[in-house]
């Protein structure tokens, strides 16, 4: 339920931050999609001992949750992983699971700084750092939305 409720929020503010309507055409045909995405990030954080909220965060600013989704630096999936980053023990790989498996070493060598390292490697520079901000927010926003929802619903 709570990570449902993760999903169904981010999601929201997917649908609320755009004024194109052909934009949101195209995110209406793919929301059950994105949706999925969102679940499998945050169950599989979940497992790996990740808070959800921060996976979530990561996964829509990286990709928008686009399972599909590939970077001008040929970064893969929803949380958007370089191929050489990628542990593939079986085909096809898991980019997910590889992410948040980079994310969780990144989160043992750096426990205060982490998501800039997620972001850029082992150097952290000014646009990593706002890059870990945006996370940092989001991931709160999304606590206090998901607190203010949770304390509405047992009133």
């Amino acid at each position: 339920m709570y990570n449902t409720l993760l999903c169904m929020l981010t999601l929201t503010e997917l649908f609320s931050s755009t004024t194109s309507e052909s934009y949101i055409k195209k995110l209406a045909n793919t929301y059950a999609d994105r949706l999925a995405v969102c679940h499998e990030v945050a169950h599989k954080a979940e497992a790996l001992g990740i808070k959800p909220r921060i996976a979530i965060a990561i996964a829509y600013e990286e990709s928008r949750f686009e399972v599909d989704r590939v970077s001008s630096a040929g970064a893969i999936g929803p949380m958007q992983v370089l191929p050489k980053y990628l542990e593939c023990l079986t085909k096809p790989c898991d980019s997910v699971r590889d992410g948040l498996l980079i994310l969780q070493r990144w989160m043992k060598h750096f426990p205060k700084t982490y998501l800039c390292h997620y972001n850029a490697g082992w150097r952290c520079n000014r646009a990593s750092r706002r890059y870990a901000r945006r996370i940092e927010l989001r991931a709160l926003k999304l606590y206090q939305q998901l607190s203010k929802v949770t304390y509405d619903y047992t009133d």
